[in-house]
């Protein structure tokens, strides 16, 4: 009961947020299908995506943030909707309660479609997580400074491991230090790895920089001249880098405190088609069962309108949700 006071005090008490981050756009992958790379199925009925909005819901989220194009927003908010259920509910409290929605945290998902202006420039998957980071710090300041995350997670759908066991882990991934997950061979995303890490306004200036430094963009050198840049332009081959910038040198400079990791039991970077069929050839992709009850497609209503689902029925489900956590 202890751990779960101390997370409720600080999160009241000082207003903390935390933001989960999903980056979906980024380079294309060897897939070649005609949907998003992050639709890719990881299970019967569960796709890659869903993963990742399962693994932020369990880790405490308040705000789960998809950065995807305008494209695909459509398709991937047809499947998830528009909030989830928090997974990290007390049963014993739900069963004594005449309303268990009541009792039930719900979690809203934003989409936020990449600029425009970065299509085929600088979109890959270090400047999603940089520019989700920077939507949703400036959307939630829109509406309070003390909505402003105080921290992000950040989950990859190409990343595959058990997405529950974080929620063991909310205390740390909340905490000031940094959290990061740990592949069986020690590996995380400071390696390139798709494993999830969060982190604070003061790293994320830092990683604005690793980026900037590693981004070239279109002028090898030149100076502004009448209201125009003037200048020598670099090979076509040369222009835009920041597309290809990788996560190991997005993280630079990151550090590690061993008591703030967790360490999962397997993982699969399915990033690639070898890669994909490697984790459906394996007996680890049977552990994954799709939890129905927390990604099922929910809506909220438009103003000034009724909710028309059956009372009986809401109760009902989240009753089932229970017996699922059990």
């Amino acid at each position: 009961m202890k751990p779960a006071k101390e997370e409720t005090s600080r999160r009241v008490k000082e207003g903390f947020h935390l933001a989960g981050l999903i980056p979906v756009e980024a380079q294309p992958l060897d897939f070649n299908m005609p949907w998003s790379d992050a639709l890719m199925p990881i299970g019967q009925n569960y796709l890659a995506v869903e993963r990742a909005v399962y693994e932020c819901a369990s880790a405490g989220c308040e705000t789960i943030w998809i950065i995807c194009s305008r494209e695909t927003t459509p398709i991937i908010r047809h499947r998830i909707g528009d909030w989830v259920y928090d997974p990290n509910i007390n049963v014993s409290v739900l069963r004594h309660t005449h309303d268990p929605s009541s009792r039930l945290k719900q979690i809203p998902i934003f989409y936020i479609p990449i600029h425009p202006k970065d299509k085929q420039k600088r979109t890959g998957l270090a400047w999603s997580i940089l520019y989700g980071y920077n939507r949703a710090y400036q959307i939630s300041r829109m509406f309070s400074r003390w909505s402003t995350p105080g921290k992000y997670y950040v989950v990859f759908p190409h990343g595959i491991y058990p997405p529950s066991v974080v929620r063991k882990h909310r205390l740390k991934i909340s905490s000031p230090t940094s959290f990061y997950t740990k592949s069986p061979d020690g590996k995380t995303a400071l390696d390139g790895e798709l494993l999830s890490f969060s982190f604070d306004i003061t790293e994320a200036a830092m990683f604005k920089k690793n980026f900037r430094n590693e981004e070239q963009i279109l002028f090898k050198s030149g100076m502004w001249k009448d209201g125009a840049f003037v200048g020598e332009k670099l090979p076509i081959e040369q222009r835009f880098t920041g597309r290809f910038v990788k996560l190991e040198t997005l993280l630079q400079g990151a550090n590690i405190v061993d008591e703030n990791t967790m360490t999962v039991k397997w993982y699969y970077d399915i990033s690639s088609w070898d890669k994909y069929c490697t984790f459906l050839a394996s007996p680890d992709r049977l552990r994954l069962k799709f939890p129905s009850s927390v990604l099922k497609y929910r809506e909220f209503n438009p103003i000034g309108l009724d909710s028309l689902e059956d009372e009986n029925l809401l109760h009902e489900e989240e009753f089932d949700m229970l017996d699922e956590i059990e």
